[in-house]
């Protein structure tokens, strides 16, 4: 239970280091989307996306999100662009049990932004 607790504090303070290098201003943060494994595949996390990349293009607002993985490809996917990666480790840290080894931050300009 420690080496969570260590581990999450550790994301948490590399989260918030990428926040304020790369979405300092006004902007839409998407913190979780998740699609029930059921109705995976039918398009529905992208229509969610696309409700929110509309409501900040309304507002001329980026949207800025932290992912790991290959989570990356799927915002990229969605118009989001790679700002930048961060490696998140602890001490202690075995290669098989770090599961956010690398974060990246990603931002979605709004359309119509010059």
């Amino acid at each position: 239970r420690k080496l969570i607790d260590k581990r999450a504090y550790a994301i948490v303070k590399v989260q918030k280091t990428m926040k304020q290098e790369h979405a300092a201003g006004p902007h839409l943060y998407i913190s979780a989307v998740a699609v029930d494994p059921s109705v995976q595949g039918t398009k529905l996390g992208s229509k969610l996306m696309a409700a929110v990349a509309a409501m900040a293009d309304a507002d001329g607002l980026p949207c800025y999100t932290e992912v790991s993985g290959s989570t990356r490809d799927v915002y990229a996917h969605l118009g989001y662009e790679e700002q930048a990666v961060y490696t998140v480790s602890i001490a202690g840290d075995e290669a098989e049990h770090a599961p956010f080894g690398e974060l990246y931050a990603m931002v979605r300009p709004p359309k119509g932004a010059k």
